[in-house]
């Protein structure tokens, strides 16, 4: 009884600190990075230093300077008092402040990656920063909740110049998380855990004139569209993806939160002698949403040869992503799960679907407008290929819910080679990324989507259209929740006590702590200050 009541207290500890995040710290990949923590002074200048403190990182010397005579601001910001920042210190702007960078060490980079906090106490048309006098990026409160990137592009053959815009509404009065990204053709704004995105096309490139320009934190440029509120922890870097989810690299393993998970690496014969790919609930058991392999309209047995066949990483290395994958002949084959309820116990407010995907070598670009299903679950969700006569390849995300449904639309890289696609809801945001990057998104009228009343197929549109049937090959095939809550009793181990009818948590139950509770940077995760 004494080591469940110190588990108690061990996860309560843990999770509490959880909610407070690190500051941001150097790399590589730095640019600049101020913590906002304290100043430095001379005769000549007061200043916040540029964190240089990673061996990796390059002498940079990016200093915020607010006393340099070339200044033509006559007022300054200052420190908050007592730890009022979101770590530490933060800036204080009151509306007449700025600072800037003057050795302009930051330019000559054409992807771009812009993370810091913020809390507004001003009004609108108010600018946090920019370079210069907003070119080529600026970040600008354009509404009483609504902050605005601007980032401006050069022409390159093929391609359009000029200023583009991506926006997001924050929180007045309240510390807000912003990572502005622009990133080979795509500008990205998130706050607060929630992305919009915008892609343009690839002939263009953004504006970054590596002579006389300066970082201007505060305004756009002296006497321009000053800024009133607290910034802290800001951080510039070159991204090397926007968006990363380090589950790309590694097959996924069953855990709280899964709804059902197929590695394709081999195939067994159910009860029936029929075709299986099993789901693996090692950690979920007896959830059993088996894959069944199918040839037209009917199953196949292991003796048949038909249907969807596992191909073999050690006779083709090279064609599978890890280990064994399964592939369709785009013709007759299809798998579904051979349980028909409404929701295959996917909670319709959150979910996502992650799938690697691969079409076959011989299709080749025709602008048939043909498409090619990954997954659908009529009349909830599927995720498809199309080959599109006026725009090329493209992937699509249908959601339905009441009253309507909606479809993200993107662009698709090399169809012939492996992608990760990550179709993800969470309470009506939808949103689609392929390889870690997101392509689009869009927040719908309804939080949950329809109940399912048809089975789930891979492969296939509802199973009966054989002109949409996938030709190519799966592999790691997950439906989880897209934000991972918390665990409740009677699962996992947790389970009600005599004593005080609470939960008791034992040994086990800490695996999931330290592995799901504490992993903050999952993407689309709020915080874990929510558990």
């Amino acid at each position: 009884m004494k080591l469940q009541w110190a588990l108690l207290i061990v996860l309560v500890t843990i999770t509490s600190q959880c909610a407070i995040s690190a500051p941001l710290s150097d790399d590589s990949q730095t640019i600049a990075l101020w913590h906002m923590d304290s100043v430095f002074t001379t005769t000549s200048r007061t200043w916040i230093d540029d964190d240089e403190s990673s061996p990796f990182s390059p002498a940079r010397d990016n200093d915020l300077c607010f006393g340099n005579s070339s200044n033509a601001a006559s007022t300054y910001p200052r420190l908050t008092i007592g730890n009022g920042g979101y770590d530490g210190e933060a800036m204080v702007f009151d509306g007449n402040d700025m600072c800037y960078t003057p050795f302009k060490n930051w330019a000559g980079y054409d992807s771009l990656r812009i993370e810091f906090w913020f809390k507004h106490a001003g009004a609108a048309d108010q600018t946090l920063m920019a370079v210069n006098t907003g070119t080529p990026w600026e970040l600008r409160i354009t509404g009483t909740t609504t902050l605005t990137f601007y980032p401006w592009f050069e022409y390159i053959a093929g391609g359009s110049a000029g200023a583009k815009s991506v926006a997001r509404s924050f929180t007045a009065g309240a510390w807000n998380h912003v990572i502005a990204t622009v990133y080979n053709g795509t500008i990205s704004l998130e706050i607060n855990g929630n992305y919009t995105s915008r892609t343009y096309d690839t002939g263009t490139e953004m504006l970054n004139d590596a002579s006389g320009n300066y970082i201007v934190m505060g305004c756009k440029q002296a006497g321009n569209r000053y800024y009133q509120g607290l910034i802290d922890e800001v951080k510039i870097s070159i991204p090397s993806i926007p968006f990363i989810y380090p589950e790309q690299y590694y097959p996924y393993e069953d855990a709280y939160g899964t709804y059902m998970l197929w590695h394709m690496d081999e195939t067994t014969a159910s009860s029936s002698n029929l075709s299986t790919i099993a789901d693996d609930d090692s950690a979920n058991p007896n959830r059993g949403y088996d894959l069944y392999l199918m040839y037209n309209t009917g199953f196949v047995t292991p003796e048949s040869g038909s249907g969807p066949q596992l191909v073999d990483s050690f006779d083709s290395v090279s064609e599978a992503n890890f280990c064994n994958a399964i592939s369709f002949d785009g013709l007759h084959d299809k798998a579904r799960v051979n349980v028909q309820n409404s929701n295959l116990g996917v909670d319709g407010s959150n979910f996502k679907i992650d799938a690697w995907v691969k079409l076959d070598d011989q299709i080749s670009t025709y602008g048939s407008n043909r498409r090619y299903y990954i997954m659908m679950h009529n009349p909830r969700f599927a995720v498809y290929l199309v080959d599109t006569e006026s725009s090329g390849w493209q992937i699509h995300y249908t959601c339905w819910y009441s009253g309507g449904g909606w479809t993200l639309v993107a662009s698709y890289p090399n169809h012939t080679d492996w992608h990760h696609i990550s179709a993800q809801w969470y309470n009506g945001l939808q949103k689609l990324y392929v390889d870690g990057e997101l392509k689009t998104s869009k927040t719908n009228g309804a939080t949950t989507v329809a109940n399912g009343s048809g089975y789930l197929y891979l492969g296939a549109y509802d199973g009966i259209d054989s002109s949409r049937y996938f030709w190519g090959m799966m592999d790691e095939v997950r439906i989880s929740q897209a934000v991972y809550a918390a665990p409740s009793c009677g699962y996992w181990g947790y389970y009600s006590a005599d004593f005080n009818k609470d939960c008791v948590v034992d040994m086990a139950d800490m695996a999931v702590v330290f592995e799901h509770w504490l992993e903050c940077s999952i993407p689309g995760q709020t915080g874990c200050e929510e558990f």
